[in-house]
């Protein structure tokens, strides 16, 4: 990847899949959303729980999840993405990949002597151009670094998460295994079981006992990165489930805070979870 311009646009990429995953997190946070119904009165004492503290910071900063993502993310953009301007660089023939329609061109024929980098430097400052190569793959690699190398959950296992999360509350009234064989949780029961097969069919009762632990251990560990995120941890599922922590996918409030907005988010992180 010999573009600094490709290098920026994948790390811009990267940046924008973690503060989706992030955004996706914090409107499962149970914390985050009782912080955000309250914060024109809430004001932080010394009775306060840290936690409680914390997930005021975070919405000071992130602010409201409840809506689609696309204008989350435009708002707050320069939090996960450290380059935002246009990005400047000479390239060879040999080199240029594509062109937008307004780039603007300098040609210069081979059989004409190329520019010293004085020169360069020289054409540069009378087109007002920023050094901008070096700046932008610093930038790059920041925002790489900062979103994406300090990641200790793989990003497969949080669009999993968030897959299986909004597929339980999309079908809060069916068995978790069913739910598990919808997201296709365990590969190797693909082909085992079926989401929408008899309750009475034989042969199946360890893959549905297996997949009904995984469920639950993969939910108990979004609860967990939910609640960090809440305190801008993210993504750590450090910490102790206990039932305040738990999903509650029978509490139609909760159901309705994920979906009401629409499917979008629950088939965005259907389409990035199956992809893995």
């Amino acid at each position: 990847m010999n573009s600094c311009r490709e290098k920026v646009s994948f790390a811009w990429n990267q940046a924008q899949d973690f503060a989706r995953l992030m955004f996706n997190f914090l409107r499962c946070s149970h914390r985050y959303w009782l912080i955000s119904q309250n914060t024109k009165k809430l004001r932080k004492h010394k009775g306060w729980p840290e936690q409680d503290k914390s997930a005021l910071d975070c919405y000071r900063l992130f602010g409201d999840v409840s809506g689609p993502f696309e204008p989350w993310a435009e708002h707050h953009k320069r939090k996960f993405i450290g380059h935002e301007e246009p990005i400047i660089e000479f390239q060879r023939g040999s080199e240029v990949r594509s062109l937008a329609a307004n780039d603007l061109v300098l040609v210069i024929p081979q059989s004409y002597q190329v520019p010293s980098e004085e020169e360069w430097l020289k054409i540069r400052s009378k087109l007002k151009i920023k050094s901008q190569l070096q700046e932008a793959a610093l930038a790059a690699e920041k925002v790489v670094g900062n979103a994406i190398k300090q990641v200790a959950i793989r990003s497969s296992s949080l669009w999993k998460i968030l897959n299986l999360v909004y597929l339980r509350a999309q079908f809060p009234e069916i068995e978790q295994w069913r739910v598990g064989a919808m997201a296709k949780l365990v590969k190797r029961f693909a082909l085992v079981l079926d989401p929408w097969e008899a309750r009475s069919r034989k042969g199946a009762e360890e893959p549905r006992h297996h997949m009904n632990l995984m469920v639950r251990k993969c939910l108990d560990r979004g609860a967990l990165i939910a609640e960090n995120a809440a305190q801008n941890i993210f993504p750590s599922d450090a910490g102790a489930i206990s039932k305040q922590l738990r999903f509650d996918f029978e509490d139609s409030d909760f159901r309705t805070r994920l979906l009401s907005p629409g499917l979008d988010e629950a088939n965005y992180a259907n389409l990035r979870a199956l992809a893995f």
